[in-house]
């Protein structure tokens, strides 16, 4: 038997140790720790950013421009604009952990993960799974109808009936829980993610915000049809500083105090 199993079982049996530990927001946030990992921060990060290199570039996007490197873009958004919307993403998950997860299936889990360190929920709900579809077929092998037939086909049918009879009671046993937990915390934090994108592409911003100009000034951030129009472009939209005071006030606002200060035009 693994450790994994042995620290199934004791959890299991030693419910008294799981009340003795933290209450389910503590149990799910200990999950969350444990189940995501690095791909789903950056993927976080990327796609924030990615919404607002359109809120940015939005303003001069019918100017005959286009953005020649993206990721050079997204590097010119200022921190503390992505970072209030990590936040809440990283609240997502939790949140919809403790929605779809009663609070004894996280007690379970949790009791597990403080058990074994390396333990993570994939880990758990595959061999709870697996230990569940290996009871379900014996039962259903030994409640399996057989005629005694020597023929190879009649044989393989009982068969067949014995494991999708297993399948059912594994489906009613939990299965289908199993799966529309995995689905709802999955699917719903995607969700949560595009809606972020979607409501920060849509931000307005005036084209001589600091990020723009910066996109513009940078060589490589932008496409131009020629340099005439590149310089021409930086020219009218850096030419009217009361503007620029006007877009800056807007910033600081929308991003809860952050100002971007440019130098007075020349």
């Amino acid at each position: 038997m693994s450790s994994l199993c042995r620290a199934f079982i004791l959890a299991v049996f030693l419910p008294s140790m799981q009340t003795a530990f933290a209450a389910p927001y503590a149990d799910a946030q200990l999950i969350i720790q444990r189940s995501t990992g690095a791909e789903w921060d950056t993927l976080v990060e990327q796609t924030l950013r990615a919404a607002f290199v359109q809120a940015y570039f939005g303003p001069i996007s019918d100017r005959s421009v286009r953005i020649a490197d993206g990721e050079a873009f997204a590097a010119l958004i200022p921190n503390e604009e992505v970072a209030p919307y990590e936040d809440q993403m990283r609240a997502v998950p939790l949140e919809l952990m403790m929605h779809y997860y009663s609070a004894d299936q996280l007690a379970s889990i949790a009791a597990i993960m403080r058990i074994d360190e390396t333990a993570t929920l994939e880990d758990i709900k595959s061999n709870a799974l697996s230990e569940r579809a290996e009871a379900a077929l014996a039962q259903a092998r030994a409640d399996a109808q057989v005629s005694g037939a020597d023929d190879a086909a009649t044989q393989e049918l009982e068969a067949l009936t014995a494991q999708l009879n297993a399948f059912s009671a594994m489906v009613e046993s939990g299965l289908g829980e199993s799966m529309a937990q995995d689905i709802g915390v999955g699917m719903g934090a995607l969700t949560k993610l595009m809606s972020f994108s979607r409501e920060i592409s849509q931000l307005e911003r005036h084209a001589n915000n600091p990020v723009t100009i910066a996109a513009i000034e940078t060589d490589g951030v932008l496409a131009f049809s020629n340099p005439v129009q590149h310089r021409s472009l930086l020219r009218e939209i850096t030419s009217h500083p009361a503007a620029i005071a006007s877009d800056e006030g807007a910033t600081a606002q929308e991003t809860g105090g952050i100002r971007f200060i440019r130098p007075p035009v020349q």
